[in-house]
């Protein structure tokens, strides 16, 4: 998901430079000339174990990896981390998001005599107080079954976070584990014996249709529970505001596909603290790309560059991870041996 938010931001940076004018409902239109400058984007997770930065060329209306830079991860003004490019050729920089609450967190990329700059702040995380799950499923007249959980996860604001105008992300990581079971003969003994092999796979379709926070007060009533998946809404990035918190909590209310022929199913609950710019950010990205969206037909929204020295925009996110781990669906243990 994240390599997608950044090629988009890339996309709609290049598109911008076709356009020249704007009319008063659309955000705007980005007008530098930015022929031969230097991209360099990233979004930061604490929950992951790697985060990436990515350093491209524009030139015209392509970009080229960058792949001879050197980037430096500081936090509060130290120096953390040094990486070189990996070695997908790709420009992209590998390293670990080791930070806290309130740490300032500097992205430096050296690329020859250029130095790209951009710093973002670690927030204090939520407070994830409980997730409950139900499964449960709809059938249709067509014979369609959906099979579901549902998913209500309670947070709480980060203490001593400000009464209003907070911004958080929902982002949900479900691995599925299927069974592949067969024989196979032995020679050696004269008998078949049983083979399984567990393969996870993962799956990141969520729908949020029946959360107010999620759809800005606007739930989806249609009767089709995933009719709203994420990939399928102007919020794909799960993307919310405290406006709708009671005090100083709120519960999220999420369905999640359930596989009812997997071996296991492991969803792990991430709510993470952004910034207001990250925000606004991914609300535009999600605007110009979603299907039937002509991004020629009028100005294309401002991408706000956050990057010293070249342009693009860096965000660092604070998770707080919940995980839940629902065992076999079904038994194989009384499979017979042959």
């Amino acid at each position: 998901m994240k390599n997608n938010i950044l090629y988009i931001f890339s996309c709609l940076f290049f598109l911008s430079q076709l356009l020249t004018s704007c009319t008063e409902e659309e955000i705007g239109v980005y007008m530098h000339d930015n022929d031969g400058e230097y991209l360099m984007s990233a979004i930061i997770n604490t929950s992951d174990s790697l985060s990436h930065v990515s350093i491209r060329r524009v030139k015209k209306y392509i970009s080229d990896p960058v792949n001879n830079a050197v980037v430096d991860i500081l936090v509060n003004g130290k120096l953390q981390q040094s990486v070189a490019a990996s070695d997908d050729h790709e420009g992209n920089y590998y390293f670990q998001p080791l930070f806290s609450a309130n740490d300032e967190v500097e992205v430096v990329a050296h690329v020859g005599d250029v130095v790209l700059t951009s710093k973002s702040h670690c927030l204090a995380p939520v407070e994830i107080v409980s997730v409950d799950t139900t499964a449960y499923s709809v059938s249709y007249s067509d014979a369609r079954v959906d099979n579901l959980y549902r998913v209500r996860i309670k947070i709480r604001k980060p203490q001593g976070a400000k009464r209003n105008g907070n911004f958080y992300r929902l982002d949900m990581r479900h691995t599925i584990t299927l069974a592949s079971i067969w024989t196979e003969y032995d020679y050696a003994t004269n008998t078949y014996y049983l083979v399984r092999e567990l393969v996870p796979h993962d799956e990141y379709r969520f729908s949020y249709k029946n959360d107010v926070a999620l759809n800005n007060g606007n739930v989806n009533t249609d009767d089709d529970p995933l009719i709203n998946f994420t990939d399928d809404t102007p919020n794909r990035y799960g993307v919310f505001t405290d406006d709708f918190f009671d005090g100083d909590t709120y519960t999220l209310v999420v369905d999640v596909p359930r596989n009812i022929f997997s071996w296991e199913e492991e969803l792990q609950c991430v709510v993470s603290t952004i910034s207001s710019d990250e925000y606004n950010y991914l609300k535009t990205v999600c605007v110009v790309s979603l299907d039937g969206v002509d991004l020629f037909s009028g100005g294309t929204p401002v991408l706000k560059s956050n990057v010293s020295g070249g342009f693009g925009f860096v965000g660092v996110e604070n998770a707080s991870v919940y995980s839940i781990k629902w065992a076999s669906h079904f038994d194989i243990s009384n499979v017979p041996y042959y």
